[in-house]
């Protein structure tokens, strides 16, 4: 079982840091840089349209279930499908996080609205025009059916496993029961 948990629990970290890498190749690319600053500083309806169905595109090709665009203040400003209107307390512990870090963060398996999905969000920073502090956020919600829960649930051979196992993602520990 050992050997077991340890192979999900580097499953687990492979699969955070790919999100972590193609999540901060998006921020880095100059496209999404254009369409970002255009639609900050005019956010008209030709503007929403072109990062909207840019970021649309991204979260299709890497399992992403909505994007989240919110501003320093907690407030989201954008999503992809326009859903989800209020971040929870959850949420904004995970922003305060990255805002403390001032760096891309990963947030535990959680519900943080009721309408919302078992996820796991992708937070990242963003800073505009060369300005030290956090501008935005941008936020990648992953529903965690579509990697985390069946790695979790994996067995090796052809019988069910009775297992229940606890990822804990601040310390990297991954516990069977």
């Amino acid at each position: 079982l050992s050997s077991i948990a340890g192979i999900k629990k580097i499953n687990i970290d492979n699969w955070a840091k790919d999100q972590l890498d193609d999540v901060d190749l998006l921020i880095n690319s100059q496209l999404f840089k254009v369409l970002f600053s255009s639609y900050i500083l005019n956010p008209s309806v030709e503007n929403r349209y072109r990062l909207k169905e840019f970021l649309a595109f991204y979260a299709k090709n890497n399992d992403i279930k909505d994007i989240l665009i919110v501003n320093k203040t907690n407030s989201i400003i954008f999503t992809i499908h326009g859903t989800i209107h209020n971040l929870t307390d959850s949420g904004i512990s995970f922003l305060e996080k990255c805002k403390l870090e001032k760096k891309s963060i990963i947030s535990d398996i959680h519900y943080d609205n009721p309408d919302l999905i078992l996820h796991v969000s992708c937070i990242v920073p963003i800073f505009l025009f060369g300005k030290a502090d956090i501008s935005y956020f941008l936020v990648c919600i992953s529903d965690a059916k579509d990697f985390i829960i069946p790695t979790l649930s994996q067995w090796v051979g052809l019988s069910e496993s009775s297992e229940t196992i606890l990822y804990q993602k601040r310390t990297k520990n991954l516990y069977l029961f």
